[in-house]
């Protein structure tokens, strides 16, 4: 009885560490918000949005920070510029 509880223990205390893992505030740059899981095509910037895009996946990437929605990065070399809304793209 004494390894049932122990693994018992053991299996929720994985759950909880989980749980406490996934909920962690991430913090990112402006215009940006924290996913589990990010684009694997290259985020789109003021410069690139308008162009066509070749790049197309359905896959996940590593979590991480991503533009929000109608967001797009700044600078992608300098990415912890942030993301902003594309029409105030200069």
């Amino acid at each position: 009885m004494h390894c049932y509880s122990t693994v018992l223990s053991i299996v929720l205390l994985c759950c909880i560490l989980l749980t406490v893992a996934r909920n962690a505030t991430k913090e990112c740059p402006n215009g940006a918000e924290f996913r589990n899981c990010t684009p694997i095509c290259p985020e789109l910037t003021c410069d690139s949005f308008d162009k066509p895009r070749f790049c197309f996946s359905l896959r996940c990437g590593a979590p991480g920070c991503a533009c929000r929605s109608s967001h797009v990065l700044i600078d992608r070399a300098n990415a912890e510029l942030g993301c902003i809304p594309i029409e105030e793209c200069p």
